[in-house]
């Protein structure tokens, strides 16, 4: 939103804002090439996404280890159920850096699932060392990048009008390839960490609410 004002009313971006390097670009042209960014997830063959999410009141109760571990654990079972019907599938993880003690702080986590696993017992058919790599340079990480920017508008748009646009995004081309399980989306697609049926059944509501709009 403030990179939209500041392209609007074209005002200079402050130094330390990180959207600084785009000062010069359009926001129209831009919003029209994340489009045709996700439009690449029509040509997949096999995509199956997977979104979690988290209340901001029940952050605190929780370490930055102990966190992320539940939000990585809960991709890593849900990809380990969909590639496990064959002895030969392998499933590669590559996340966008963070910072130096946050990639190591994943990279030690995702090695403490694999070695110790949970209800799952193994994860024998993904690769077993997490791989970081920069979203500038992997076309893959830029599609999860605005994959989780429509998942924001979507969760922005609750209480907001002004996410339109990424929640047309999020239905057009994320909602067709969010996982399913006996065509339910919510706590297969989306799942919500820690397990909370209210809270999915608040998200529930309110997504069919919004969706009514552009499907």
């Amino acid at each position: 939103m403030e990179f939209k004002n500041s392209s609007k009313n074209k005002t200079p971006i402050k130094d330390n804002k990180d959207f600084k390097f785009l000062e010069n670009y359009d926001y129209h042209k831009l919003i029209e090439f994340v489009e045709k960014t996700l439009c690449l997830l029509n040509d997949i063959e096999y995509k199956k996404i997977v979104l979690t999410v988290t209340k901001n009141k029940n952050n605190s109760q929780y370490s930055e280890p102990k966190m992320l571990k539940m939000h990585l654990q809960e991709h890593m079972q849900r990809i380990e159920m969909e590639i496990q019907d064959s002895e030969e599938n392998l499933a590669v993880l590559f996340f966008d850096p963070v910072s130096e003690n946050t990639d190591k702080l994943l990279r030690d986590v995702y090695f403490e699932l694999i070695n110790e696993g949970d209800f799952i017992e193994k994860y024998s058919h993904i690769k077993d060392s997490l791989n970081i790599e920069h979203s500038h340079q992997s076309v893959g990480i830029q599609i999860a990048d605005y994959i989780s920017g429509t998942f924001s508008a979507m969760l922005r748009g609750i209480t907001s009008n002004n996410y339109e646009l990424g929640q047309k995004m999020f239905f057009e081309y994320v909602y067709p390839n969010l996982r399913r399980y006996n065509g339910k989306i919510m706590g297969a697609g989306i799942r919500e960490v820690q397990s909370d049926s209210q809270f999915r059944n608040y998200l529930k509501t309110e997504f069919e609410k919004i969706s009514k709009k552009y499907l």
